[in-house]
């Protein structure tokens, strides 16, 4: 019976000896902080967005007139100067509020060329009616 207990007692020893030590976690490399409008995908290099800057006021968009190429990456930063608007392009499905002081970033769908009218989502005003651009995507 002591034989039993005493091979047990070793054999617990050298199972304890043998036991892995956990590895050390594994610490990701430091992040590096990529431009504004820089989309990152996994496994892919980083892939930079052009940023067209809209101003939206009483009662225009500037600039009202937009061209991009078919298949780029684009960012519309659209900022709030005075009055409450929107902006809306139904055939992109695209419709945005943006507060005075207030700015609003959409990517824009550029993967059909064509010509997409914009306008103003929310009544404003008077001038609301003036309130309306184009987005051009060419080939």
């Amino acid at each position: 019976m002591k034989r039993v207990l005493f091979s047990v007692f070793i054999m617990s020893l050298l199972l304890g000896a043998c036991q892995s030590v956990p590895p050390a976690p594994v610490v990701p490399p430091q992040a590096k902080e990529l431009p504004q409008g820089t989309q990152t995908i996994p496994g892919k290099p980083p892939v930079s967005s052009r940023i067209i800057d809209i101003t939206t006021r009483n009662w225009a968009f500037s600039p009202a007139n937009i061209s991009v190429k078919k298949g780029e990456k684009v960012t519309l930063r659209l900022t709030g100067e005075s009055g409450v608007h929107g902006f809306a392009v139904p055939e992109l499905s695209i419709n945005k509020t943006i507060r005075p002081g207030e700015t609003v970033t959409v990517d824009l769908p550029t993967d059909a060329a064509g010509s997409y009218r914009f306008f103003c989502s929310v009544p404003c005003g008077q001038g609301h009616i003036d309130m309306k651009g184009e987005i051009k995507v060419e080939e």
